[in-house]
């Protein structure tokens, strides 16, 4: 929780891309958990800031890309303030590391869900 008087981030929208198979896995892993679907942006900004405190997570960020085989969905995302800071701070890691900014929002949020899932179910994602 914040100190009375501090400023939160405003929320940033934003879309992701995904599989419908990844999509599929999130929506189980978040009834399972006990997240609605009101709280799919919650469960995803706790996935960056996991993601965020991975030893290695830039390469996990650089290994995640979209198939391009299979039908992918457009997911709009409203992630909550709480959260923007931490999405930054991978984005801003990604960018030091490899000294480019061809990493997208999407990238890194799509490899946050996967991340999570795989931690999730104990390393291993159906």
């Amino acid at each position: 929780m914040k100190p009375l008087g501090a400023k939160l981030s405003a929320p940033v929208r934003t879309t992701v891309w995904l599989p419908e198979r990844l999509l599929s896995n999130l929506q189980s892993n978040m009834s399972e958990a006990g997240y609605g679907q009101k709280s799919r942006s919650k469960w995803i900004g706790e996935a960056i800031e996991m993601l965020l405190e991975a030893e290695g997570y830039i390469e996990i960020v650089h290994e995640n890309f979209l198939d391009g085989r299979g039908k992918v969905v457009h997911i709009p995302l409203n992630l909550p303030g709480a959260y923007v800071s931490s999405l930054k701070k991978v984005e801003q890691g990604c960018y030091e590391a490899c000294g480019t900014s061809d990493i997208s929002r999407s990238q890194i949020i799509r490899a946050a869900i996967t991340f999570r899932l795989f931690r999730d179910s104990g390393g291993a994602i159906a």
